[in-house]
């Protein structure tokens, strides 16, 4: 009887051993996995990545800067006007003022006519010729020659390089001519000295009898007028 008992609860111990693996293969096919937790760890320190609203875009190199005051703009030297500003308008007119040429009143032929630097201008006379063209320009035909002396009246030496003559006929401008027969003043003249010049004007079909000869010069503000 005791033998029995003792196979038994032999068998018995056996049974329960081999239910634990089994029960416990059940249990972890029966328990669902749990879902990974989203939650950043305690402690952690979560680092920023790249997202769509934080992407920026590198600066444009060819943009103009900003004109907002807070980055200074430098100025075009092409529209700088010489004061410091700029300008896109026409150029300021020259503040200096500018002398006034006076033109006396006309002589005759044969009489004297001081310009304001010291040169006395005389008309010797005027007469009229046939003239060839030898120049580019220059028409031939019946002209105007007129001889002429200038004396230096001041006490420095004058400059005759600036001295202009001109003439008019029937009131519209004579075309000069450089003919062979014309022999122009210039150079410098010393105080006292007299220097004589033969200019030639295109008549046209004008009439010697209204010519008009001017005479000045760069560094005179008046204009001798010889009436012949």
């Amino acid at each position: 009887m005791t033998a029995l008992v003792g196979r038994r609860a032999a068998a018995a111990a056996l049974a329960a051993l081999l239910a634990l693996p089994l029960a416990a293969c059940s249990s972890g096919d029966d328990a669902a996995p749990a879902p990974p937790s989203s939650a950043a760890p305690t402690g952690a320190v979560p680092t920023a990545g790249p997202s769509a609203s934080s992407t920026t875009t590198p600066a444009d190199p060819t943009a103009a800067p900003p004109t907002d005051g807070s980055t200074p703009v430098p100025e075009d030297p092409a529209t700088d006007d010489g004061t410091g500003g700029s300008s896109d308008g026409p150029p300021l007119a020259d503040p200096r003022p500018t002398a006034a040429v006076e033109t006396l009143p006309p002589v005759p032929a044969g009489e004297d006519a001081a310009l304001s630097d010291g040169v006395v201008v005389r008309v010797l006379d005027v007469r009229q010729e046939e003239v060839t063209a030898t120049a580019p320009g220059d028409v031939g035909g019946p002209a105007a020659l007129v001889r002429l002396t200038a004396r230096n009246g001041s006490d420095a030496e004058a400059d005759l390089t600036g001295l202009a003559v001109t003439a008019a006929v029937d009131g519209a401008p004579a075309p000069p001519l450089t003919v062979e027969q014309a022999s122009l003043l210039g150079g410098t003249l010393a105080p006292g000295a007299t220097a004589e010049g033969t200019y030639v004007f295109g008549l046209g079909d004008g009439d010697l009898s209204t010519l008009v000869v001017d005479v000045s010069s760069g560094t005179s503000s008046t204009v001798v007028r010889v009436e012949p």
